[in-house]
């Protein structure tokens, strides 16, 4: 197995190196746009060598990290800002990279939800480089709005977990899954709107579509990952809800449920040591609460809520 030996790694450790490398690289450079137009007048007037991806104009890279790179954009046929995801050039030939892309675009194009960024266009033309245009976010991620100053109240980021809940359920419903559910996939518009975006490692459940777990494994943030998944095991919907666990647990208790200095002593401590109750960290969080992203957070999948309907139900049911 990919992690043989690895999981036999001795126990973690400190929190900072462990949470060094969960965020996504956006290592980008615009030798990597579809193409370069001739220079003409920017905004303003000024001067600019404009990029452009298909119709798009490109104002700036928000990101990247798994399979493509994310670009700010402007569409002037309708007078918007957009997000432009697009396949790197370095694996835009190769035939497993272009499948889950379509797959991925098929997978968030099938989703119509007020808590999930919009997909607006897909592009796979056969001389051009695969992307997708996607509703622009106007605000931050879930990851920087908690640490906003002053922090969100503890009925502002119940709401939140809400939003997010009823997204996902939503997804699951439409039966397909995240499986890469972190706050960084989860931003928050100018009035504070939840949008689940990025479901690069969707796969739609059943059928005859390709299988990504292996893949998946891979590509995943491991800080969010389901132990099913670090160890190879088969996996369903109910890793987005191990996921959803640690992402509500930083939410509500400002930290990791597993904390590690490395990638292998993180893997050893989520297959073998038991993860903290929420009520040891933050005692003053509603009981039922603290219950609930405990149950998220079981090893064992049969051990969590069976569905995000049920999750949702219950954060609605939490004062």
């Amino acid at each position: 197995h990919l992690f043989a030996g690895i999981l036999d790694a001795p126990p973690p450790a400190s929190r900072e190196q462990r949470s060094a490398g969960s965020g996504s690289s956006s290592g980008t450079s615009s030798d990597q746009v579809t193409r370069i137009s001739s220079e003409r007048p920017g905004p303003e007037g000024r001067g600019s060598q404009e990029l452009e991806i298909g119709r798009y104009q490109v104002e700036g890279i928000q990101g990247g990290g798994g399979m493509g790179r994310v670009f700010k954009g402007y569409d002037p046929k309708l007078e918007r800002r957009v997000a432009i995801k697009q396949l790197s050039p370095e694996i835009s030939g190769n035939k497993t990279s272009l499948d889950r892309f379509f797959q991925e675009a098929r997978a968030a194009a099938s989703l119509n939800h007020t808590h999930i960024a919009a997909v607006y266009e897909i592009n796979a033309e056969e001389n051009d480089q695969p992307y997708l245009v996607m509703e622009y976010v106007d605000g931050p991620t879930l990851a920087t709005w908690r640490r906003s100053d002053p922090p969100p109240s503890f009925p502002e980021k119940l709401r939140v977990a809400r939003e997010i809940a009823a997204g996902l359920a939503y997804a699951h419903q439409k039966k397909v899954i995240h499986r890469d559910i972190k706050p960084e996939n989860i931003l928050l518009t100018e009035n504070g709107v939840v949008k689940i975006t990025d479901f690069g490692l969707a796969r739609i459940l059943g059928g005859s579509g390709t299988r990504l777990t292996r893949d998946g494994l891979t590509m995943g943030t491991l800080a969010y990952m389901a132990p099913e998944q670090v160890s190879g095991r088969e996996s369903d919907h109910r890793c987005d809800i191990y996921g959803l666990g640690v992402v509500y647990f930083e939410l509500f208790c400002d930290r990791l449920p597993v904390e590690a200095n490395n990638d292998a002593a993180f893997m050893y401590a989520l297959i073998h040591q038991p993860i903290p109750k929420v009520l040891s960290i933050a005692p003053a969080l509603p009981p039922a609460l603290a219950d609930l992203i405990d149950r998220m957070l079981s090893k064992e999948p049969e051990e969590r809520p069976g569905s995000m309907d049920e999750v949702l139900s219950m954060l609605n049911g939490i004062g």
